[in-house]
């Protein structure tokens, strides 16, 4: 069991994790050691987003007792974060582009351009399907150095030789809706109860909660 610390810095800081990630929170203090982190995994494996246990525990082991705060909001972001989009097959093209700097992305976001500065943020669900340009491929967290900077990174980009594994999180999939066009959630996942915006077509049936799609 994990108590909860309400001074502790982790508290404060992981305050700044998105909203989206819909789990359980759990605090650690500046001085927990790695059986409390095997316990926070432990914990969060109920969530949502059903983390792998197996892998934070192969973390955890390596790790002796923790005093670097923004270590754990590293560790507590990693166990919040588990793919939700991921490239299956086609052509990667992976291209550079310059995130704008203050905001929070997980490996695997749908990105898209700020209209106002050209710099990427989080797609959305009313973004237009044109403007989704591809999948970041690296996490920009709260406890990066340069986290209120603008800083380039590297997009998986969309195009239409390529094939996506989706997780559906509004609605469910069904085996008919294969050929369907259907709208994001949000950056992380599909709404496969709209199609307003027509982002993703559905091309694979694998559960009710993942589909293959094409974005473009």
């Amino acid at each position: 069991m994990v108590h909860d610390h309400p001074n502790s810095l982790i508290e404060k800081q992981s305050n700044n994790l998105p909203n989206e990630h819909k789990v359980l929170r759990y605090w650690v203090t500046c001085s927990t050691s790695k059986h409390s982190l095997v316990a926070l995994g432990s914990g969060l494996t109920q969530s949502r987003r059903n983390f792998e246990k197996s892998t934070f525990l192969m973390l955890a082991q390596d790790t002796s007792v923790l005093t670097d705060v923004f270590f754990y909001i590293r560790i507590i972001h990693l166990i919040h974060t588990k793919y939700m989009i991921k490239q299956i097959n086609g052509t990667s093209l992976v291209s550079d582009k310059v995130a704008k700097g203050g905001v929070l992305f997980d490996l695997g976001d749908v990105v898209t351009a700020e209209p106002a500065t050209g710099l990427l943020i989080r797609a959305t669900a009313s973004t237009a399907k044109e403007l989704c340009l591809g999948l970041i491929n690296q996490a920009v967290t709260a406890g990066d150095d340069n986290f209120a900077d603008n800083k380039t990174v590297g997009i998986t980009e969309f195009h239409k030789e390529a094939e996506f594994e989706c997780d559906v999180s509004t609605g469910t999939a069904t085996q008919a809706m294969v050929g369907d066009f259907v709208d994001l959630d949000d950056e992380k996942g599909l709404d496969v109860t709209a199609s307003a915006e027509d982002h993703a077509q559905i091309v694979r049936f694998i559960d009710g909660t993942k589909v293959r799609v094409k974005f473009a």
